[in-house]
């Protein structure tokens, strides 16, 4: 039983202790593979059913062995792995193997076609050599059947020196050889993109290797450029790459701008690109003076006016200078705006003028409008703002605000103060004082509106029964009666005075003065013939009116009276007059008595003698 033979057994027995059963989804094309030195190889892997890749991982191994005692696969070299920590991948795989399978997350679902877990290993060495396992390691784990590689000798090893670094229009010679023995020439490939200056056939140098010589003149395009190697049978995988380092000054230099609205406050940056070699260092300049940036690129986080200007860039190596186009930054901002005015404090019928000046603006503003205390002026949408004559009603705070196409900004509140002489005066009292007792207090209030406050007030009575009027003036607004007296009965007026202006009269205001019955008199004839007419009068001062009654007091018994005569509804206020024809009945005394609110009085007695006959 041979080697090959005892390891596929191994395996059989690995699947069958860690697989429990379950048919194995992964399969390798076990076939030995052949492959040349320096060469690429692709072990073909198929995924044949749905796997569960969640919290899974799988590698790759060389000669691997199974450890029964830890139960996993020991002593073998992996080259490739999904999970480093657990399964590190040796140093001299590390760069040589390709995963070329399908992503592991699609093996989670049915497709009809099937999916791949293939690898990719290049640039072979004769160590290669062993077999090739894939393992799986998830909730359920797998192990294929080994594959058997094989790395044959390469007969045409090819070496391609990349040359050193050169500048341009400088000549650089690619050489690339490989051994006498090998039956096929070196091959330079890539070369119809330029004009070789110099063509050598394969030459002979030495006994042990022939080469492949072309010299170039090489253009600062030319950087970068890459050439390739091979013999002439040309396998896919034998070939070397060089590229050529062209080093040359600064070239295609292009500042760019980020936006082309620049607006204040807003991010900005500037790109300086260039090709050169060695890169080139960038330098960027406001207004080709002050450096302002040593990077490629410039970013401005929060742009001010006073940044705009022209800004060029420098890209510089140590091949040279080049200097950008410029780029010309204009900031644009909303309005700032404030209102003026040759005066804030405008007398009456004056002229207004209020400016809504801007400050600062780019653009220009497009559109003004104006508010007061709030609330929008209609059709003022100009930056001045006049009134040919000004009232107390204009008086407030006003704000302009201007608008460009950047936005709208609104001005602090400007105070228009009016100065006007008194107006709309009135006189206030309390209404039930409009009827005021003797001896009692009254104030009066001259009410008015005016800016400045008024300096004096003026008060005038115009007394009904003298026909005259009085005056008084007073630095307060009332006018105050300690004790009001019957001549204080009248009606008032007032009027207000500031350095604008004496206002106009008040309405007047009238008040009644109370006072008790007083003046009291009764007048009859003393004698009178028995039958004859007889008229008694009784008159008084008072308010309100008395009510007045006439009374017959006995001779015999002085402490009684009797009513004789009460002053009807409809007479003449504080008179009463009554006639009778007398009797003998009717001598004795006689007295009228007053009563009002304010008090009662009654007269003197007057005797009545009554002749008979």
């Amino acid at each position: 039983m041979n080697a090959q033979t005892v390891g596929w057994l191994v395996f059989l027995a690995i699947i069958k202790n860690i697989s429990y059963g379950k048919p194995m989804p992964f399969q390798l094309d076990v076939s030995p593979l052949t492959a040349t030195e320096g060469s690429c190889i692709e072990i073909k892997c198929t995924v044949t059913q749905k796997v569960h890749t969640v919290s899974a991982y799988w590698f790759w191994i060389k000669d691997g062995r199974w450890d029964k005692v830890a139960s996993r696969v020991v002593n073998g070299t992996v080259i490739y792995s999904t999970d480093a920590a657990e399964r590190p991948v040796s140093a001299d795989f590390a760069d040589r193997v390709n995963y070329i399978g399908s992503p592991s997350p699609s093996w989670n679902s049915y497709s009809a076609t099937p999916k791949s877990c293939s690898i990719l290993i290049c640039d072979l060495k004769k160590t290669d050599n062993g077999d090739y396992s894939f393992r799986f390691v998830g909730k359920v784990k797998w192990m294929t059947r080994p594959v058997r590689l094989e790395v044959k000798e390469n007969p045409c090893p090819i070496t391609f020196e990349e040359p050193p670094a050169v500048n341009e229009f400088d000549t650089v010679t690619l050489t690339c050889s490989t051994l006498m023995s090998c039956p096929s020439n070196p091959q330079i490939g890539d070369l119809t993109q330029l004009s070789p200056t110099q063509f050598s056939t394969p030459q002979h140098n030495n006994a042990n290797v022939k080469s492949t010589t072309v010299s170039l003149t090489v253009r600062w395009q030319d950087h970068g450029k890459e050439f390739s190697c091979q013999t002439d049978d040309r396998d896919k995988y034998i070939i070397r790459n060089i590229s050529l380092t062209v080093e040359y000054a600064p070239k295609d230099i292009s500042a760019q701008i980020s936006i082309k609205n620049i607006v204040e406050n807003k991010s900005v940056t500037l790109t300086c690109s260039a090709k050169g070699r060695p890169d080139p260092n960038f330098t960027w300049f406001n207004n080709r003076k002050e450096v302002i940036g040593t990077k490629a690129v410039w970013n401005i986080t929060s742009i001010k006016e006073s940044q705009k200007g022209e800004y060029i860039c420098e890209a510089r190596n140590k091949q040279g200078t080049i200097k950008s186009n410029p780029v010309n930054i204009i900031v644009t901002y909303m309005p700032e705006v404030e209102v003026t005015s040759p005066a804030s404090t405008v007398r009456q019928g004056n002229k207004m003028t209020l400016m809504c000046n801007v400050k600062r603006s780019n653009p220009q503003p497009h559109t003004y409008v104006w508010s007061k205390d709030g609330n929008a002026i209609r059709h003022k949408q100009s930056q001045q703002y006049v009134v040919e004559r000004i009232e107390p009603e204009d008086s407030g705070l006003y704000k302009c605000s201007a608008s460009n196409t950047v936005g709208t900004r609104y001005s602090k509140a400007f105070n228009i103060t009016v100065e006007y002489g008194p107006r709309k005066t009135t006189i206030s009292i309390s209404e039930n004082d409009k009827r005021v007792g003797v001896g009692k207090s009254l104030t009066f209030y001259c009410n008015t509106k005016a800016n400045p406050a008024p300096v004096r007030f003026s008060w005038h009575r115009y007394d009904s029964k003298t026909q005259q009027w009085k005056s008084k003036t007073t630095k307060e607004k009332k006018l105050r009666l300690d004790t009001v007296k019957r001549a204080d009965e009248a009606c008032y007026v007032c009027n207000a005075t500031n350095h604008i202006d004496t206002g106009e009269d008040s309405e007047p205001v009238c008040i009644q003065v109370l006072y008790a019955p007083t003046e009291l008199a009764l007048s009859m004839d003393t004698e009178v013939r028995e039958g004859g007419l007889i008229t008694i009068r009784c008159t008084v001062e008072s308010f309100p009116p008395s009510t007045l009654t006439l009374k017959q007091i006995s001779d015999s018994n002085p402490q009684t009276s009797k009513l004789l005569f009460t002053q009807p509804d409809d007479w003449v206020p504080n008179t009463l007059q009554h006639s009778f024809n007398v009797t003998s009945m009717h001598t004795g005394s006689y007295t009228c008595h007053a009563t009002n609110s304010e008090g009662s009085k009654t007269s003197e007695r007057r005797e009545l003698v009554v002749k008979c006959e």
